[in-house]
């Protein structure tokens, strides 16, 4: 876009002379944003660009859990990254270093039933007893076990995010706010 000519806006159709319509704000492309070098551009500065937004709303993710769902509830939207870009983000994060941790948050082997958590003393001689009735051995017991919970676990995952919405829905009733 040159200095010398005024264009229209795209969006709202007033003459505009500067990079930004003065009029509703709209950011007017150059010829090298259109071309395929500028798309391949904004893909990278999209993907990898981290700016302030990013560090903040992450930092606040993690040592002020809720803060920014009250923050959007609030109004306060231009300083955090949008939710559903946390969303994304986050999960991309989880699903690119979970390989490499090993660790698995939705999945409960056998063998973490039977020895770290609060109720495995209970779940220990259930499992032997079943052992004993039905003559498998541990081993092929836990490949089969892990198996199937592996599977469930999904299915837990997929039943258990209607079940909070309901719930949050109905503690938060009768306000002028949505739940966030």
């Amino acid at each position: 876009m040159s200095d010398a000519t005024p264009t229209a806006c795209p969006s709202c159709g007033s003459a505009a002379d500067t990079p930004y319509c003065g009029k509703c704000g709209e950011r007017l492309l150059g010829h090298h944003e259109l071309s395929f070098a500028g798309q391949l551009e904004q893909v990278f500065h999209g993907l990898f660009h981290l700016d302030g937004r990013f560090w903040r709303s992450f930092w606040y993710l993690i040592t002020r859990p809720g803060f920014l769902a009250v923050e959007y509830c609030r109004g306060a939207r231009v300083k955090y990254m949008k939710p559903v870009q946390i969303l994304l983000i986050a999960n991309l994060a989880y699903f690119l270093l979970q390989p490499l941790t090993g660790f698995n948050t939705f999945n409960s082997t056998l063998q973490l039933q039977m020895e770290a958590q609060l109720y495995s003393r209970q779940v220990k001689p259930i499992v032997e007893q079943r052992l004993a009735a039905s003559g498998e051995s541990l081993d092929h017991y836990r490949t089969r076990f892990d198996d199937r919970e592996s599977t469930l676990a999904r299915s837990l995952l997929l039943f258990q995010i209607p079940l909070f919405a309901g719930l949050l829905a109905l503690v938060h009733r009768g306000r002028s706010r949505g739940f966030g």
